[in-house]
């Protein structure tokens, strides 16, 4: 055997145990190019029904709003009867409308009626 021949199987047995390395790499790295495709997806996918929620609720709340504006209570200047109105239109909900005027601001919804100068 002359030292070719051993050269040469030291070169097989280096890439014998070289080339399943590669390949377990290539896999891997091809593995986590898919996983982060899917949680790629994944986000696009919660921040699209975030905004369908988001909408669902400003429209909730804009016909709410403009229901209550038609109000002939609060035509009328009564805060009193359009603070129980806004009360039943928001009893479902944690929110609150204020009514400004140009000399008071009152709390409706959610609080008693409270004026401030």
């Amino acid at each position: 055997m002359g030292p070719h021949r051993i050269r040469t199987y030291l070169v097989f047995l280096a890439l014998a145990l070289l080339l399943p390395l590669l390949a377990v790499a290539l896999i891997a790295f091809r593995m986590a190019a898919i996983e982060e495709a899917q949680i790629e997806n994944r986000i696009v996918q919660i921040a699209e029904n975030l905004t369908v929620a988001v909408d669902q609720e400003l429209d909730r709340a804009l016909i709410t709003l403009e229901t209550l504006a038609t109000s002939s209570e609060l035509r009328n200047g009564d805060l009193r009867g359009f603070h129980d109105q806004a009360v039943l239109a928001l009893k479902p909900e944690k929110a609150a409308i204020v009514a400004v005027s140009a000399d008071e601001a009152i709390r409706m919804a959610g609080e008693e009626v409270q004026t401030s100068c």
